[in-house]
């Protein structure tokens, strides 16, 4: 496998699922490839869970980690919210985590809402194994961290030891269309009512790779979670982020949808939080 990767370079593409490579093929992006490499007999089809982590194998479909009784933890709410928002289902049922996550591309749902839980992966290459943050793997359009070679095996999200609830927003022209604006928050909760740490992540045509708002995660930090925290870290969200102008949407229209999409996440996030600890 990893011979093969080597031998062929930027001439070689990994096969999961398929609709990546279909999509691609379609708008006659693949001219360059002269070798498909399909994972898909390697065994990394899985979904495991620890005290610390949640482990999703490369080849795990989309449908299959939706029905993954771990998602129901308030901590993971974010995926299972990005899930549910990722259509068709046939696309659900042959699109693998790792695909969605090496496709490069910042419209996609799931990805953001592993970079709001700090997500890292796991590659494999001649070198023997690596863990890259997933908020690093990221390097524009269609570009990922790997090097010649290497290929997704893993992705590993770590669980929180404090209180904390997860979730993800989209905002989209159609059900099954690539989001406009797309964002997921992640907040834990000390003992004494305060916010211990929060992940924000924003999506969509914002930029090249997803955008965490690191200047809005840092108004909440010791703060009470409430409904004007909350609105005041979107507000300032949606100043951290430059977004595009396309035929979809104006960078001005992007801008106040993220406000409304970051402070919905916020709000069901910390609502996840008040569920479990009662």
């Amino acid at each position: 496998m990893v011979s093969i990767l080597h031998k062929f370079g930027e001439k070689a593409k990994i096969i999961g699922g398929g609709t990546d490579i279909y999509g691609l093929a379609n708008r006659g992006l693949l001219s360059h490839v002269d070798a498909l490499v399909d994972i898909s007999r390697l065994a990394l089809s899985n979904v495991k869970t620890s005290d610390r982590y949640l482990r999703i194998g490369a080849s795990t479909t989309l449908s299959e980690l939706s029905t993954s009784p771990s998602l129901k933890e308030a901590s993971l709410g974010a995926i299972g919210d990005a899930l549910t928002q990722t259509r068709p289902i046939q696309v659900k049922n042959a699109a693998t985590v790792a695909g969605c996550i090496c496709s490069g591309l910042p419209f996609f749902d799931l990805p953001i809402a592993l970079l709001a839980l700090d997500a890292s992966v796991r590659v494999y290459g001649r070198n023997g194994y690596r863990k890259i943050p997933l908020e690093k793997f990221f390097l524009g359009y269609f570009s990922v961290d790997l090097k010649r070679g290497e290929f997704v095996t893993e992705i590993d999200v770590p669980k929180h030891s404090l209180p904390a609830g997860s979730a993800f927003q989209k905002f989209a022209i159609t059900g099954d269309d690539w989001a406009i604006v797309n964002a997921a928050a992640s907040l834990s909760v000390s003992s004494n009512g305060r916010c211990k740490s929060a992940r924000i992540v924003i999506g969509g045509a914002v930029g090249p790779t997803p955008v965490r708002v690191t200047r809005a995660e840092k108004l909440l930090l010791g703060e009470t979670p409430a409904t004007e925290t909350f609105r005041k870290a979107s507000e300032e969200a949606a100043r951290e982020i430059q977004p595009d102008t396309d035929i979809r949407a104006s960078a001005e229209y992007r801008k106040k949808l993220c406000k409304v999409i970051v402070e919905r996440s916020l709000k069901q996030a910390y609502s996840r939080v008040k569920m479990r600890t009662r």
